[in-house]
């Protein structure tokens, strides 16, 4: 994974797959991070994500425990309870366009 440092969304781009990107990578150490905005296609208010089923976003999180997970999602993507698995790690917020949601 590649991390950029993103000072306004006019600094977006649709990239690969419609998703937007930075315009201009300044890659970033994993290990000077402090929050992660992590994408899924539902979250619940337990920090529980379902993600496209890579375990991607899972695996490096593991190891990069010292960086803020951050669900970024709408209203209506939240569950009551999604389906977790050991490997599976929780976000601890979850961001929708109508709230914050504290999962710690």
């Amino acid at each position: 994974m590649e991390f950029s440092e993103l000072v306004s969304l006019t600094d977006l781009r649709r990239g690969q797959y419609g998703i937007r990107e930075p315009k201009r990578w300044t890659t970033k150490d994993p290990e000077f991070l402090d929050l992660a905005i992590v994408p899924g296609t539902a979250f619940d208010q337990f920090g529980g994500r379902i993600g496209k089923g890579k375990g991607y976003y899972d695996r490096w999180l593991s190891v990069h425990k010292q960086i803020v997970s951050v669900g970024l999602c709408f209203e209506h993507q939240l569950w009551p309870k999604v389906p977790m698995e050991s490997q599976d790690q929780k976000m601890r917020w979850v961001l929708t366009e109508k709230r914050w949601i504290s999962c710690f």
